[in-house]
């Protein structure tokens, strides 16, 4: 649950910003995310 809300806020965000860079900003903050809850 947690993290399909962070998923949401992530397209949100990234929807609203250049969609160019929005591969590169996703894989980010996927790997923060995950890193930091492993």
């Amino acid at each position: 649950m947690q993290l399909l809300s962070f998923v949401v806020s992530t397209l949100v965000m990234v929807r609203r910003r250049e969609v160019r860079h929005a591969p590169d900003r996703i894989w980010m903050l996927l790997s923060k995310h995950f890193s930091s809850e492993s």
